[in-house]
């Protein structure tokens, strides 16, 4: 009798054991556990309203265009758009200005109005929106874009001088030095996952 108990009490305890190894191991088949941790934004210019967690493959008509407004505003801002319109008026301020006394305010004049006549920009950066089968989302995007922004690519790109500069020679324009430049771990896993929406360093 208690040889027999003693089976009964083993055989439940072994069915409860693998029992609870099924459900263990349905739970480890059902995570995402290879999926990588998402890459948080670090805030920055950059804002769109299109909600951060869709995916571009899934964005709506009304969507895409919300969200190429936001990115054609960042080129303006501090992307290729920016850079060539601050190379362009630095350039013309600068060499079209006569030297003499009044040089420093007749050149920040002409720079402010060159300023104001490209204030509508180039279109140079364009939108690389619908990315039909591209999974990841808006916050990457965003992520990326602000990631740009911290590193003030008009800053580190455009090495001609500014009124002020070229008042007080001699000017020394330097090189561009692209070797310490921040990580970007959103633009790289937007590339990797994305290429045709990838962002590329401006003048990289």
């Amino acid at each position: 009798m208690g040889r027999s108990g003693g089976f009964q009490v083993d055989g439940l305890y072994r069915v409860g054991l693998v029992a609870l190894l099924l459900i263990a191991a349905g739970a480890t088949w059902g995570c995402s556990c290879d999926a990588p941790a998402p890459i948080p934004d670090p805030g920055g210019p950059f804002h769109t309203n299109v909600a951060a967690n869709k995916s571009l493959s899934s964005l709506t008509d009304g969507e895409v265009q919300d969200l190429c407004t936001a990115i054609l505003i960042a080129d303006k801002s501090f992307l290729i758009d920016a850079i060539t319109t601050e190379e362009v008026c630095r350039g013309d301020s600068v060499s079209r200005t006569d030297a003499g006394a009044e040089f420093l305010t007749a050149c920040q004049a002409a720079y402010d109005n060159c300023k104001g006549d490209l204030a509508s920009g180039h279109g140079a950066l364009g939108c690389p929106l619908p990315a039909l089968g591209c999974n990841a989302t808006v916050d990457l995007v965003s992520a990326c874009l602000n990631e740009l922004a911290a590193t003030n690519p008009v800053s580190t790109c455009v090495h001609l001088p500014t009124c002020e500069a070229a008042a007080n020679p001699p000017f020394d324009g330097g090189t561009r030095d692209l070797s310490n430049l921040p990580a970007r771990p959103a633009c790289d896993r937007l590339g990797q996952e994305c290429p045709d929406v990838s962002f590329g360093y401006p003048c990289q």
